[in-house]
């Protein structure tokens, strides 16, 4: 993790490094472009300080001559004394035709000449020489930029930002995405710890030492589970020699009531054992039977009279209605687990009950299939552990199913049932 973190933050520092050069670069570039650009005719067809000079040297154009191209251009100058006064000019405006101060000469030697753009030179003999352009057309700030120049400035420099902005959110989405790839197994696999669902991490990239971690906590839990249901399946074998023995050992007690009593403890610690071995593989997705549809009424017969058979009701009874319009209801079930649900409910009546109970399975429609069954008291705040409880909810989830537990003097677990 803390190398996951260091890294980022160098590549984070380095990308910042690149893109301020970058920047700084396109800058620099744009600006230089700009001076020099030739997409001013305004500014790009100037004539040359030295086709004036040579001008005044009167070895180049003539004075007429000179006027008639820095009229054409729209351009002028003036050739400035020492002591502020005009020698000579050509195209100059009538507002400039003035006497200047050196105040005035700093001032428009930098900036502008009273709102036109000028270029000046220092000739050899002291004179000062003003090309001016005119108004509105060149913008000087430094460097001299053609109008055009300046607004595609005022263009550029937004699209920019919006350039900056764009890649950088490219760049974030980027790494988001990136990082979300390489969290996704990750969170997937801590939510899969322990269970069959769980596939071991990939030990490369980013998160190393968590993912080592990961995997090496998903082998030490399943080994524990499976020692666990090593346990649990071991106790359920070596338990059961020895109550098949005791069970059979009571026919020959002549005390019938005591007989009875062997024979209902006898049959819940098997019941115990037996949900306890069934809840373990269930927690670890393993069925022993398989789902497929039936009628349910068909199902909920042959397991109540499964339980009658394997087991001494004495004087309880065991009360079976389902109603007319459910009889042909048909559900995707395990018949196996569905089989251990009613066993178990009916157990749990049988265990806590006093003789003579009626204990009533009912299946009816109650917006919707149910299966409810009843003890008419309720006995289960006697000692227990809630195994078998436990096992019913579990077969119930298992199946897509809802139970619920109803105590109003009496106990009923109710089953909400769904169709395939």
């Amino acid at each position: 993790m803390i190398e996951y973190f260091r890294k980022n933050l160098v590549q984070s520092v380095l990308l910042f490094v690149l893109f301020a050069f970058f920047n700084l670069a396109v800058f620099v570039g744009f600006t230089v472009y700009l001076a020099w650009s030739e997409s001013s005719e305004t500014y790009e067809e100037r004539l040359s300080f030295d086709t004036i000079e040579d001008s005044l040297a009167g070895t180049g154009l003539n004075a007429n001559e000179l006027e008639e191209e820095l009229k054409r251009r729209g351009h002028f100058y003036l050739l400035i004394a020492s002591d502020g006064s005009i020698i000579s000019s050509a195209a100059l405006p009538e507002e400039l035709n003035t006497h200047y101060t050196l105040s005035d000469v700093a001032s428009f030697s930098r900036w502008y000449l009273k709102g036109y753009p000028v270029n000046t030179k220092i000739l050899g003999s002291g004179e000062l020489l003003v090309y001016g352009f005119p108004k509105d057309k060149v913008v000087k700030y430094a460097l001299t930029f053609p109008t055009t120049g300046f607004v595609q400035t005022l263009i550029f420099f937004p699209l920019l930002l919006v350039v900056n902005f764009l890649f950088f959110l490219f760049l974030f989405l980027r790494r988001q995405k990136n990082t979300q790839k390489e969290v996704r197994p990750v969170l997937e696999g801590i939510q899969g710890l322990g269970s069959k669902d769980f596939s071991p991490l990939d030990e490369t990239g980013n998160f190393l030492d968590l993912k080592r971690a990961l995997n090496k906590t998903d082998k030490i839990l399943k080994q524990k589970e499976a020692d666990r249901r090593d346990w649990i399946g071991g106790i359920s074998h070596d338990v059961r020699t020895p109550l098949s023995v005791i069970s059979a050992s009571c026919e020959l007690i002549k005390n019938e009531e005591l007989s009875r009593r062997i024979r209902l403890n006898v049959l819940k610690i098997k019941n115990l054992v037996d949900s306890l071995n069934l809840q373990n593989k269930l927690n670890y997705g393993i069925s022993p039977g398989k789902t497929e549809t039936y009628r349910l009424s068909s199902v909920l017969r042959e397991s109540a009279v499964g339980f009658i058979n394997e087991n001494d009701l004495g004087s309880c009874e065991l009360k079976l209605i389902v109603e007319p319009e459910l009889e042909s209801f048909k559900t995707a079930l395990d018949p196996y687990l569905f089989g251990r649900l009613l066993n178990n409910l009916l157990n749990n009546g049988l265990v806590h009950n006093p003789d003579g109970t009626v204990i009533t399975v009912r299946l009816y429609n109650d917006h919707g299939p149910v299966l409810s069954v009843l003890n008419p008291i309720d006995g289960s705040s006697r000692s227990g552990t809630g195994v078998g409880l436990a096992l019913v909810e579990k077969i119930a989830k298992y199946h897509g199913w809802e139970s619920q537990i109803i105590r109003d003097g009496r106990f009923e677990v109710r089953i909400i049932l769904t169709s395939p």
